[in-house]
């Protein structure tokens, strides 16, 4: 394995990708709480929607890799730093905010599940983006 070629992660750099991984966080929220009741539940629709975490996955990576002025190299911080701030807002969201994603228990555990699903791809496709880079 080479040493990185990026610049130091800066505290700019990682206030970046943190702030990213909420924008994405707030979105992946927001598309539960609209379609979950369409997908939600285990069925095919539900494979369908894990499915597609992946290739949307990637390009928000790479977005979040340019945004931050880093290489390929630095693919898998820039995913646990993005992961981590969404991970910590889907803590606080299910705790106090459980709505946010529906009035439906079920609804709601099926679209924590699915960001735990997105925020474990996120961080294998940064392993794999950082390997191929």
């Amino acid at each position: 394995m080479t040493a990185p070629t990026s610049p130091p992660l800066s505290s700019t750099r990682i206030a970046k990708l943190a702030l990213l991984g909420a924008v994405y966080w707030f979105a992946a929220a927001l598309f539960i709480r609209a379609t979950s009741a369409l997908w939600v539940g285990g069925g095919m629709a539900t494979v369908v929607v894990f499915a597609l975490v992946i290739p949307v996955t990637v390009p928000a990576l790479l977005l979040g890799l340019r945004i931050a002025g880093l290489t390929r190299d630095r693919a898998t911080v820039a995913a646990t730093v993005m992961t981590g701030a969404a991970a910590l807002l889907d803590g606080v969201a299910l705790t106090w905010f459980p709505t946010l994603y529906g009035s439906d228990p079920a609804i709601v555990l099926g679209g924590a599940a699915a960001i735990l699903w997105g925020a474990g791809i996120a961080l294998v496709l940064g392993i794999v983006i950082e390997r191929r880079g």
